[in-house]
């Protein structure tokens, strides 16, 4: 079955997530989150867009941003391709490392805005890491 096409949001808001191949780590340490915010905010010059939240968990990443239409399959194309390019070279190995494309979800009320980026910034604390408020690879703070 082919899969779905991209919704787009008329607010130009959306929720995206990266997640590891089978569940698998695409952070080993943190270098390799400091690299990725490096290449996140690399791509936000080049796509022009806004990030208004973010978490990286050890084997996924939320996003919250702010960004047009026609540049966002582009922008999180080049941000995972950057990524994986980096982490394959790294740690010697080849072949995916996110869990097919990324996923998007549109934003298209404040009250949802609201409690998607709630729900970004409290990932570590569901997950048992640690209070919200003290975790190092989010924007909560």
């Amino acid at each position: 079955m082919p899969r779905q096409p991209r919704e787009y949001s008329k607010s130009k808001i959306y929720h995206i997530m990266y997640k590891g191949i089978d569940g698998q780590d695409i952070f080993y340490d943190e270098n390799d989150k400091l690299d990725f915010l490096e290449k996140l905010l690399e791509n936000k010059k080049e796509f022009k867009f806004k990030i208004f939240s973010y978490c990286l968990m050890n084997n996924h990443v939320h996003l919250v941003i702010g960004i047009e239409a026609e540049n966002l399959s582009n922008a999180m194309k080049s941000l995972s391709l950057k990524y994986v390019l980096y982490f394959n070279k790294k740690y010697e190995r080849s072949g995916p490392l996110f869990q097919n494309r990324f996923n998007s979800k549109c934003i298209e009320n404040q009250k949802y805005f609201l409690d998607v980026c709630r729900y970004v910034h409290q990932n570590p604390e569901k997950a048992g890491i640690c209070k919200t408020s003290q975790y190092k690879w989010s924007s909560y703070k």
